[in-house]
């Protein structure tokens, strides 16, 4: 069995490794409300799903939180990575919602394994700290539920028909993963 300490140093090994990591978030202060519904929230974790397809060469999203009116991610790759992901996000919510032209990205890189273990947290209790009727396990916009394994199981993409998958991402069939449940 390894102690503490070698998983530890074994985890410091990954995060020196691997990266640059990213706090990547749009200004929630001065920003309007984007996602007026859950039709648009849902709309919007499909939109990340797809993007991160699409980008998963480049890019890893290892967490992330969708509010009513600004994002938070903790992301892994290039700065001009990041800032594509963004374009090709904001395109995509642009489609059905206009004033997703409005989530403008900053970020901020992510240079220590104890910064980037807090960021992770950070981002998965926006929602409990928006609306303290969630915890940061059960607010449906995000990763913390997933993190823990508080996810619905009965729905994934690979189950839907072409007709679903269209309507519940306002387009063309989406190229992701079957693993993904997003259908709420």
């Amino acid at each position: 069995m390894k102690t503490f300490g070698e998983k530890e140093r074994r985890c410091q090994a990954t995060f020196a490794g691997s990266g640059p990591y990213w706090h990547a978030f749009t200004n929630g202060n001065d920003s309007p409300i984007i996602f007026v519904n859950d039709d648009g929230m849902r709309f919007a974790m499909n939109v990340i799903a797809q993007t991160a397809f699409v980008l998963k060469d480049k890019l890893t999203v290892i967490a992330f939180e969708v509010m009513n009116n600004h994002l938070h991610f903790s992301l892994a790759g290039a700065e001009d990575d990041i800032i594509d992901f963004f374009r090709f996000l904001r395109r995509r919510l642009c489609t059905s919602i206009p004033d997703a032209k409005h989530l403008t990205p900053f970020l901020k890189q992510i240079k220590d394994l104890n910064t980037f273990r807090n960021n992770i947290v950070y981002v998965n209790r926006n929602g409990f700290v928006a609306s303290p009727d969630y915890t940061p396990f059960s607010y449906p916009w995000g990763t913390g539920r997933y993190y823990f394994n508080h996810y619905p199981s009965d729905c994934t993409l690979g189950n839907l028909f072409v007709p679903a998958l269209r309507k519940m991402v306002n387009g063309v069939i989406p190229r992701c993963p079957s693993i993904l449940f997003l259908c709420q």
